[in-house]
């Protein structure tokens, strides 16, 4: 016969190899939490606003790139509710630090409808081309003009900027080479961000920038009509190597077939097809 003072010997070498293994604790029902685990790393949101209008947001830093256009009428609209909470600066769109526009082309560049905005968002300030700058409040322009093919860095309100002086594209059987087009590559998080506007790809345009060795996250792209091509996604590769390509300003009345060529060509490409879509980075 087992001694009485044994009895329990097996329930106590079960809990002793539970606690030696690291098992759940039989009273809590499981591990407790871990106080020491690391958050999160914080992304950066990208809001679509239609055309070739988008948001960059990191924490409490807010960037417009062409989100300030008319609203035309055959490209992707923002929604009468959304512009007026844009224009008034209420949420999301308050604390704005950067409004920021590639050229003077109404589908990009709503002089108006951008003045507002500043005006709802005391501590933003602005960039645009020398040729989109004329009914702009003048107080709250950055002088920025780098000559074309060239480009020049900024801070504002703590938000690096390279600002990129490029060629406009040809379409639609009109010359626009004499169009002012500026690109921007945005720095948030540690993490490049490069819109280019109205842009026409080829080598020597891109060249001078050296962009291919600047890790850029993402690039947002104009892809509609003769934009779309194997030559011009080669030249993208090449002169740019973004981690991602998000394709936008699209014609409403062409999104299927041109969505589905820019995915023929690209891989994994993200589209702004639809007011409001958002991608984080």
């Amino acid at each position: 016969m087992r001694p009485a003072r044994w009895k329990n010997a097996p329930l106590l070498l079960f809990l002793l190899v539970c606690v030696a293994c690291g098992g759940d604790n039989p009273a809590d029902g499981g591990d407790p939490p871990m106080d020491n685990e690391p958050p999160p790393d914080p992304k950066v949101e990208v809001t679509y606003l239609g055309n070739d209008g988008i948001m960059l947001a990191y924490e409490d830093q807010k960037v417009l790139i062409d989100a300030t256009h008319a609203n035309l009428d055959g490209w992707v609209k923002l929604s009468s509710a959304e512009r007026n909470k844009l224009q008034n600066g209420t949420a999301p769109y308050d604390g704005i630090d950067l409004v920021l526009t590639t050229h003077n082309h109404t589908d990009h560049l709503s002089t108006t409808y951008l003045n507002a905005v500043l005006a709802s968002n005391p501590d933003a300030r602005a960039i645009a081309p020398p040729q989109a700058r004329a009914g702009i409040t003048s107080t709250r322009l950055e002088g920025i003009n780098p000559a074309f093919g060239s480009s020049q860095t900024t801070t504002v309100n703590g938000i690096t900027v390279e600002v990129l002086h490029l060629r406009h594209f040809n379409q639609f059987n009109f010359d626009f080479s004499t169009v002012q087009n500026y690109g921007y590559l945005v720095t948030l998080n540690n993490k490049r961000f490069l819109h280019l506007g109205d842009v026409d790809y080829s080598e020597a345009n891109l060249q001078p920038f050296n962009l291919a060795s600047k890790n850029i996250e993402a690039v947002f792209l104009p892809t509609f009509n003769t934009l779309i091509s194997a030559a011009n996604r080669d030249v993208i590769s090449s002169k740019i190597d973004p981690d991602k390509v998000v394709a936008l300003h699209f014609q409403t009345g062409q999104i299927s077939s041109e969505t589905a060529r820019v995915e023929q060509l690209f891989s994994d490409p993200a589209l702004f097809t639809q007011a409001l879509q958002k991608e984080e980075f």
